[in-house]
């Protein structure tokens, strides 16, 4: 299982098409919010989102109101990355290819 802790709306992308991230409701209860190609949904902390037939997301434990921490099971073929980590590399290669 790979462990992320993101403050909230801080995102998650799996794959290249599905964004991750959390919030968290007045009573402290963590909510994770997902939008994929069909459409977005969220779930309550606890439970576990099966995001595609084998990737899941479940909320582990909520911080200070404004940390999350997510679970994430996937194969290792599928990359998860930080919102942060991804647009990075994203730039990377579209320099590169500039460079080209």
């Amino acid at each position: 299982m790979l462990v992320l802790t993101r403050h909230v709306k801080q995102r998650v992308i799996v794959g290249h098409d599905i964004i991750v991230w959390p919030t968290i409701n007045s009573h402290g209860y963590a909510t994770i919010n997902v939008e994929t190609p069909t459409g977005t949904y969220t779930e309550m902390v606890g439970n576990t989102i099966l995001i595609s037939k084998d990737v899941s997301v479940t909320v582990l434990s909520v911080r200070h109101r404004s940390t999350v921490r997510l679970g994430f099971e996937a194969p290792k073929e599928i990359p998860i990355w930080r919102e942060e980590i991804y647009n990075k590399i994203q730039e990377e290669l579209k320099e590169g290819q500039q460079h080209e």
